[in-house]
């Protein structure tokens, strides 16, 4: 029976969870980003409406309020991206370990 190369299948678990960790990053990278941008459009559009008299204080109130309640949709949003992308590299790795099993003992787990 092959012996179990420990060196060689934390390398091929690396190799097989990274890419979907980084895939994850990114894709969380992209939602951040734009949500920050909208939130700057929204800061910015406030601060002109209010600087030229067109948005009152608790129209101010209330849009910052909506935002913030968007944003949060989105970071959450992140979070469950995150989320999916750490199972899907946990399942990529533990497939490779369970593969090495296999071929040391011929036993599939």
């Amino acid at each position: 029976m092959p012996k179990l190369d420990l060196d060689q299948i934390v390398t091929d678990m690396g190799k097989a969870a990274l890419p979907l960790l980084k895939d994850g990053a990114k894709k969380a990278k992209e939602y951040g980003k734009s949500e920050a941008e909208k939130m700057a459009r929204t800061a910015a559009l406030l601060a002109a409406g209010i600087k030229k008299g067109t948005i009152d204080e608790d129209e101010a109130r209330l849009v910052l309020d909506v935002q913030k309640n968007a944003s949060r949709s989105i970071l959450l949003t992140i979070t469950g991206l995150g989320i999916v992308a750490v199972e899907k590299a946990i399942n990529a790795a533990l497939a490779v370990l369970k593969q090495g099993i296999e071929t040391a003992t011929g036993i599939a787990l």
